[in-house]
């Protein structure tokens, strides 16, 4: 394909996406109610009085705080006249007077969800995808995927993490170590499930590095990681709130009270997992190894997520879009795992 033919190609894809991106935030924000849960209201995040966890998620927060500035009020207060769930999100997100701090957050939830349609591409194509049709329609298949995951929960913050994971896990697959590091600080500002990706590293690079080089990477990594949480933990050591609380009896409770949630939640595990088998052998073994992560997930999600709280598996969700993709038996192309710090 000459340059004019990828510029195309690039124009086209950036153009779907966009519009993807559109309908899919649209609806997203109708099912999500962003900004009415009280004790990770946005105006408290910001003023650090939040509850924990979630006051210690403060990329979004910060980035709002810190752009807000250059947002004309009168085009922050251009919101009041947007579709109705836009609205509902702006007015819930700038309650105490933070109009534009609302509408910087907004744009980057909105963002995000075009750039995880690129990070997304990226990701499939360091895997070892190579077919173009694949590489144009997966990325955005794996958009839509947002919504089944986000119904009746969402935080200013589940979009972003979606994004730097994707970016985190591609430059992991292609030991892009240093840029990979960068986008760590983000991802672990916005959010501490962060966590999860310390663990995909040991899984697939324990035996595919020198031993010394794995842990001189890991201990950066622990170091970024370890750092970001403590400095947070101190931060809003007095705040009320836990950093885990525990729901397994909520579960319990929900599934006694009403039965059809048992269907409900099995059927959520269930077809994936029956779409994610089929293949095995032939997914990249960096997918194989991401399933500890699921494994994590899943007991977090009985253990501290709320009945049906399914965006728990956010995190995952390049993992798990890419393993429900079943390739060409041919032989994955393998990234240069030793470059150097």
């Amino acid at each position: 394909m000459g340059n004019t033919g990828k510029l195309y190609s690039k124009s086209l894809f950036a153009t779907f996406a966009l519009l993807n991106s559109i309908w899919i935030f649209y609806v997203y924000l109708s099912i999500t109610s962003i900004g009415t849960f009280d004790p990770a209201k946005f105006s408290r995040i910001i003023e650090g009085t939040a509850e924990k966890p979630y006051v210690s998620r403060v990329l979004v927060p910060w980035l709002a705080k810190s752009f807000a500035f250059i947002v004309p009020k009168a085009l922050a207060g251009q919101l009041d006249q947007a579709p109705d769930p836009i609205q509902k999100t702006f007015f819930a997100l700038r309650a105490g007077g933070y109009d534009r701090e609302a509408f910087v957050a907004i744009l980057i939830m909105f963002i995000s969800l075009i750039g995880f349609a690129f990070a997304q591409q990226q990701f499939l194509a360091t895997l070892g995808v190579d077919n173009r049709l694949e590489l144009f329609f997966l990325p955005l298949i794996a958009q839509v995927f947002v919504l089944p995951f986000t119904v009746f929960f969402g935080y200013v913050y589940d979009l972003p993490q979606i994004l730097f994971t994707t970016l985190c896990l591609t430059l992991m697959l292609r030991g892009t170590w240093g840029m990979y590091f960068g986008v760590l600080v983000f991802a672990c500002l916005n959010k501490e499930t962060s966590a999860l990706l310390l663990v995909i590293f040991a899984m697939y690079f324990w035996s595919r590095l020198p031993r010394d080089k794995f842990l001189a990477l890991f201990a950066v990594q622990v170091f970024i990681y370890g750092g970001i949480r403590a400095i947070l933990i101190y931060l809003f050591r007095n705040n009320p709130g836990s950093a885990i609380y525990f729901t397994l009896t909520n579960h319990y409770d929900q599934y006694v009270t009403y039965p059809p949630a048992i269907l409900i939640t099995l059927g959520f595990f269930l077809l994936p997992s029956l779409v994610i088998a089929r293949g095995w052998s032939r997914k990249h073994p960096f997918l194989r190894s991401g399933v500890a992560i699921l494994i994590i997930l899943t007991a977090g999600f009985f253990l501290s997520g709320m009945p049906a709280e399914f965006r728990v598996f956010l995190d995952a969700l390049p993992i798990i879009t890419a393993l429900m993709y079943v390739p060409n038996p041919k032989p994955f192309g393998y990234i240069n795992a030793n470059q150097e710090i």
